[in-house]
């Protein structure tokens, strides 16, 4: 009995080549007299297919008995002729024809992010709702952080599992004991010792931005990893690996659906390789959780990962609809800028918001000036303070023999020199005191009011490995936490300081601008000292008014919400919660092209990174002094490589200096604040009548020349090329 959805079948029919892994598993079943296998135990092993993939739970057997439902993994709807095994049942099943459960008009949203990853979809009936990927425990109430997904793997049998997802073409029978991701890596993580740890892999988004590879490890040693961009069809790519997961997570099952359009938020400071290189590895990986049957169909055509719009971008279209901007008397522009304090760095978008009559949209997004910190982000604060507490311990540090990480950026100083270490024992440490600093971060307000006595005070550590990977038990540090927040306080504002000073070198194309709303996002953002930062700020910098949003899903923004005569009906389903974090993801169902946002961006997807640094000397006082402002390069400079004068004179060696900070144009930043590259050139060139240009080769990669003033397009000495590294 069979009807349009599903079909019974008393043979099930593989391809050789292509199911390997099925005919493996079905192999296994002994027939009876007749060469029959026993149905029963095909649905047992059906029914357990997607826990041992994916650890979700297993299916019921009733979606092999039900007519109304089936299975997708035993549904063909057509044979080669050859190279067939057929195996006979001793009573029918259903299988299920895929195409039945793709969800017209669904849409999955991705926001990849360097500490966490979220996604949400929106359903056949515009519903919006967050994914939980990677296993969590059932018997716990649920709260919102479920849905912040650690961008986290852990590696265990790295071979086994290449050899099962490069077996065939879709839904391989990968096993989560092989590779896991996300909340089940995290948690167990938890509980690892010694050299287990080194089977967590956290860097992904790192990985991707970087020009090198890296080692991983697994239970049977270590295994080289590319650079990112090097990265070929097959090889091990664990942004591959992570997006698959996500693809059996969204595509099961239980819910019995599947999506074939996802969008992905993009870093936009990234270069456009790189974005590419991701967007590649998403399509690859979630394409490989999707039944092949529907790639045979039209319907296949339709599968497509899309890049459509940067994270701060996104958070601002949940911000300002959050916040009651999206009303139809909305009689003016919004001008807003966006603080996104994430744990990896800090984005600033800046752009106009207002209602339109166009066609389908009904209000526009335009946003530009897209900025940020590098080195400010929730983590690496973190490892500030870890890095401090431990230097604070030089003696007992080295007394147990136990190393740590330098935090980018920071000074080596000679009582600690001896103790920096890049092995992944000293990353180890770092890691295990960061969890014991992380609530002066969260919750600052609650270690800032403790008493000058209970200031001062001593850390408790456990596990941390010397140099010779042995644990050390209960070594305590000494701590004070009134210092730790200063450091906090001294770096926010910090922040917040490049936040105005890219706001000022954008304004002017806000014409007619007379206030700036600022939206807080990220979970960093949390933290009170970025507040208290803002108003201090906002004052320094009164020249238009401001006002400021907390970040989305705290008690502060639903205050301020009610403050503005915003009211919601209450719901209890945390799925659909909007918050500082899922905020991207929500952002970017609102702003997907068939809704009624138009999202306009200075740089879209398709277009290369804006050139990252302004480029400059020595202003003779130990300031940075400007002489190519990164405002002033366009992507023609980009892709056509048009050369920009740099100097009217030329010396056979100088020293170029170059910063993503913003502040570079206020003339007050130190030098100590930018790196620098010493430029050698051939003495032959040094001459009265010749000029130094720089063509910039990428957005972090420049080369310098000399040419002669009156004939630029003569080159008569190039470097090779510099890469400009944050």
């Amino acid at each position: 009995m069979s009807n349009d959805n599903s079909i019974a079948i008393k043979e099930i029919k593989f391809h050789e080549e292509e199911d390997k892994h099925l005919i493996e598993l079905f192999n296994a079943l002994t027939p009876n007299e007749n060469g029959e296998i026993s149905a029963d135990e095909v649905i047992k092993k059906l029914c357990s297919i997607d826990y041992t993939v994916a650890g979700l739970d297993e299916y019921v057997p009733s979606l092999l008995t039900d007519d109304k439902l089936g299975h997708w993994d035993i549904y063909r709807d057509k044979y080669k002729d050859d190279g067939l095994v057929i195996f006979r049942l001793d009573k029918e099943i259903f299988a299920k024809n895929p195409v039945k459960d793709i969800i017209d008009g669904g849409i999955v949203a991705i926001d990849f992010g360097t500490k966490s990853t979220v996604a949400a979809y929106l359903d056949k009936n515009s519903y919006k709702r967050l994914i939980k990927i990677g296993k969590l425990e059932v018997d716990r109430e649920g709260k919102e952080t479920d849905y912040e997904n650690p961008t986290m793997i852990e590696f265990r049998k790295i071979k086994s599992f290449m050899d099962a997802y490069n077996s065939c073409i879709s839904r391989p029978h990968t096993e989560w004991n092989d590779i896991s991701i996300s909340h089940t890596a995290e948690h167990s993580l938890e509980g690892v010792k010694g050299n287990d740890f080194y089977r967590f892999f956290n860097q992904l988004k790192q990985w991707a931005a970087d020009d090198e590879g890296t080692n991983i490890r697994d239970t049977d040693g270590i295994h080289k990893l590319k650079c990112f961009v090097e990265i070929d069809s097959g090889d091990i790519d664990p942004i591959e690996i992570y997006a698959y997961y996500i693809g059996r997570y969204i595509n099961q099952m239980h819910d019995g659906q599947i999506f074939l359009e996802y969008y992905l938020s993009y870093p936009v400071k990234y270069d456009k390789k790189i974005r590419d290189k991701i967007k590649e590895s998403f399509e690859r990986g979630i394409k490989k959780s999707i039944p092949k049957s529907i790639f045979n169909t039209d319907k296949g055509k339709d599968f497509r990962v899309s890049l459509v719009a940067t994270e701060p971008a996104a958070y601002a279209i949940s911000a300002l609809q959050e916040y009651g901007f999206r009303r139809k008397d909305l009689d003016k522009p919004i001008y807003y800028g966006v603080f996104d304090f994430g744990g990896g760095t800090t984005d600033f978008d800046f752009g106009i918001w207002k209602k339109i009559s166009e066609k389908q949209y009904r209000f526009e997004i335009k946003h530009f000036g897209a900025d940020g910190d590098e080195n400010l982000g929730g983590e690496k604060l973190l490892e500030l303070l870890a890095y401090k507490v431990f230097e604070k311990n030089a003696d007992i540090m080295t007394e147990s023999q136990c190393n740590f990480t330098l935090p980018k950026g920071q000074q080596i100083t000679n009582k600690c020199q001896h103790l920096i270490a890049k092995t992944l024992e000293a990353q180890r440490n770092m890691q295990l005191l960061i969890k014991k600093l992380r609530e002066i971060l969260h919750d600052t307000n609650q270690y800032r009011e403790k008493s000058p006595e209970e200031q001062e005070t001593t850390i408790e550590i456990d596990n941390l490995l010397d140099k010779h990977c042995q644990q050390k038990t209960k070594i305590l540090l000494n701590c004070n936490y009134a210092e730790l927040i200063d450091i906090l306080k001294h770096e926010i504002k910090k922040g917040v300081e490049k936040f105005f000073s890219a706001f000022n070198n954008t304004k002017d194309k806000m014409e007619g601008i007379d206030k700036l709303h600022i939206f807080l996002g990220g979970n960093a953002s949390r933290c009170i000292l970025v507040k208290e930062a803002f108003e201090e700020l906002m004052k320094e910098n009164a020249d238009i008014e401001y006002e400021l949003y907390p970040p989305l899903g705290t008690e502060e923004a639903e205050a301020k919400k009610k403050e503005m005569g915003i009211t919601e009906e209450s719901d209890d389903d945390i799925s659909k919660t909007i918050t500082c974090k899922t905020g991207v993801a929500f952002g970017l169902l609102d702003g997907r092209k068939k809704g009624t946002i138009k999202v306009s961006s200075e740089i879209t997807e398709n277009e290369e990174a804006k050139f990252k640094f302004f480029l400059g000397q020595n202003d003779g006082e130990d300031k940075f002094e400007v002489l190519i402002d990164k405002k002033d390069i366009t992507l023609e400079h980009i892709e056509y490589g048009n050369p920009i004068e740099l100097l009217d004179y030329t010396n056979d060696e100088f020293d170029l200096y170059y910063t993503a900070d913003a502040r570079a144009t206020t003339g007050n930043l130190s030098i100590n604040e930018s790196k620098k590259i010493t430029c050698k050139i051939d003495p032959d060139h040094v001459k009265d009548d010749h000029h130094i240009y720089i063509k910039i080769v990428r957005p972090n990669t420049i080369k310098y020349m000399v040419v002669h003033k009156d004939d630029i397009n003569t080159i008569l000495f190039e470097s090779e090329n510099k890469v400009l590294k944050d």
